[in-house]
This record gives structure tokens, C-alpha cells and sequence, in this order.
């Protein structure tokens, strides 16, 4: 797993009620591709729940990528 867009896949339907959040805040955090650190133990045990592991490292890198900003210039279709 090495995108938030894949672990909100994982989470599916449930994702809102697994993180504590409102719908709107999820649409809001898919749309930034990025989860914030303190949902990360959630994201954690959710996915645990499913079989699957993901550790902090993994989402420290996932938003370190997400946050970069030549990486939302290209999701916003700007050049570098």
C-alpha cells in the first residue's frame, strides 16, 4: 500500500465511521490525498481488522508525497 487512495479503497464505506469523522471531512481528506497524523492508529487498526498491515513509517511516507508541492502542482495540472 503506498497511496492514501488505496487505503481509503481498503477502508470502503466504513472509512467516515472507522476515522471518527463527518462525511464531508472525509470527502475533504480524499480530495488532498492525505489522512492526518492523528487518524493514523485508526487507519492502523481498521486495516489490521482486514488482514492487512500498514505501518507509521508507511503513512509518514504517503504524506510526506502527498504534501510535496511539486506533486499537487501536477494533480492541478500546473507544470513544474
Amino acid at each position: 500500500m503506498d497511496t492514501f487512495a488505496k487505503v481509503f479503497e481498503l477502508l470502503g464505506d466504513s472509512a467516515a465511521e472507522t476515522l471518527g469523522v463527518e462525511a464531508g471531512h472525509l470527502r475533504t481528506m480524499k480530495a488532498r490525498g492525505s489522512i492526518p497524523p492523528e487518524y493514523w492508529a485508526k487507519v492502523q487498526q481498521a486495516i489490521c481488522a482486514k488482514g492487512e498491515t500498514i505501518s507509521l513509517e508507511q503513512l509518514q511516507e504517503m504524506r510526506s508525497k502527498a504534501l510535496r508541492p511539486s506533486a499537487n502542482r501536477r494533480r492541478a495540472g500546473v507544470a513544474a
